[in-house]
């Protein structure tokens, strides 16, 4: 190892680092064609120690609804998307809702969205997330059926519990992707598609885990100051991305520690600056050995 990296190494294990305000490039919507289908499709970059993914429900609580519109303005997001389904009868969500840590609902199945302190993203079962601590499940949003796992279409929503025919139907669909960088998809396809083809233009855009929310008459997206998608119907919960006041520690902590990771990597693969580095510092090591 050279001494230059040396320093280097030494310098950001001090915590001496400058992360640069990527905030005004980290939520970023267009109008696009995927795989030959137009989407508006919304990037929100996690490792923004400013942003903050939280679940927004209708004013009267869980159990009552309220207009797309109305539940944007009160919370001024940065952007928005459908969360998960209700029953039309009881507007009860069907999964769990955890919001900045704190249990709002507990549902009967779903598979769960999850975000911890440091933005991280990943999804896993809601077991899976229920047993997590509070810091590794800051954010849970279940809904489904799972799209993408590791990167490959992972499409089986009877064995995740969900029985309704729409799930096999052409309808407009919204859908949450993660990206191997840690940044946030969110889609949504005004026309009518298939949740196969939903996933692979997940897939396309870059994801490698994907997650359904609610669609048909559901479907709704905004982001940066417009409706991408007016939902037909009012709901009852929303997955928002939300700017913090402050910078998040944690978030902060995580990129110098990834910073150094990726230092060390590359110091493990410099070459010595000279053929001869390699037998002198063999020769240090035997004189300094007592």
């Amino acid at each position: 190892m050279t001494k230059s990296i040396k320093n280097i190494l030494t310098v950001l294990a001090g915590g001496l680092i400058t992360i640069p305000n990527i905030s005004a490039q980290s939520v970023v919507h267009q109008k696009r064609s995927v795989n030959g289908v137009t989407a508006y499709v919304v990037t929100v970059d996690l490792n923004d120690p400013h942003i903050q993914l939280s679940v927004q429900t209708a004013a009267g609580g869980i159990g009552s609804s309220e207009s797309f519109r109305s539940m944007v303005r009160r919370s001024q997001p940065h952007a928005a998307i459908t969360g998960t389904y209700f029953s039309l009868q009881t507007l009860l969500p069907i999964g769990d809702i955890v919001s900045n840590g704190m249990v709002l609902h507990r549902g009967s199945y779903g598979i769960a969205f999850v975000t911890a302190r440091d933005n991280t993203a990943r999804i896993t079962s809601r077991y899976a997330a229920r047993l997590a601590p509070t810091d590794e499940a800051e954010m849970v949003l279940c809904s489904g059926p799972t799209l993408l796992r590791f990167g490959r279409v992972a499409l089986d929503p009877w064995a995740e519990g969900f029985r309704d025919g729409s799930m096999w139907a052409k309808k407009t669909r919204t859908g949450v992707g993660i990206t191997a960088a840690n940044k946030l998809l969110l889609i949504s396809v005004p026309r009518p598609v298939h949740l196969g083809t939903l996933a692979r233009m997940l897939k396309s855009l870059g994801a490698v885990e994907a997650l359904a929310m609610d669609g048909g008459s559901s479907s709704a997206l905004y982001a940066n100051g417009k409706v991408l998608t007016q939902p037909a119907r009012r709901l009852t919960n929303l997955l928002i991305v939300e700017k913090r006041g402050e910078p998040s520690p944690v978030v902060l902590a995580r990129l110098r520690d990834e910073r150094i990771q990726q230092m060390a990597r590359l110091a493990a693969k410099q070459k010595p600056l000279h053929p001869l580095v390699p037998r002198i510092e063999q020769t240090m090591a035997v004189i300094s050995r007592p």
